[in-house]
């Protein structure tokens, strides 16, 4: 997880999101549900147009999740940032 400095902003990787939204009864998925819904509760949580794509992928494809049920899940709910070359070079900043 990373934040953008001064707006509280968080990004999160596409692994939490996964262990997040399927189930399991280990640490990392309690985790991962803990943090995607603190960050959210905060209005805080963003993604990225690669964690977005990567998200849906995942859990249609390897957890064959529905894709009504991938998109009841993301609805808009959190803001989403495209990543581009000056995105990339203003974060290494």
């Amino acid at each position: 997880m990373s934040s953008m400095s001064g707006s509280g902003l968080a990004f999160v990787d596409t692994n939490i999101l996964v262990h997040a939204f399927t189930d399991g009864p280990d640490a990392r998925h309690r985790k991962a549900r803990d943090l995607v819904a603190m960050l959210t509760a905060e209005d805080r949580l963003c993604l990225s147009t690669q964690v977005l794509n990567e998200l849906f992928v995942t859990l249609t494809r390897k957890h064959q999740t529905l894709v009504e049920v991938v998109l009841e899940i993301l609805g808009g709910r959190w803001p989403v940032f495209q990543v581009d070359p000056r995105t990339i070079l203003d974060a290494g900043r």
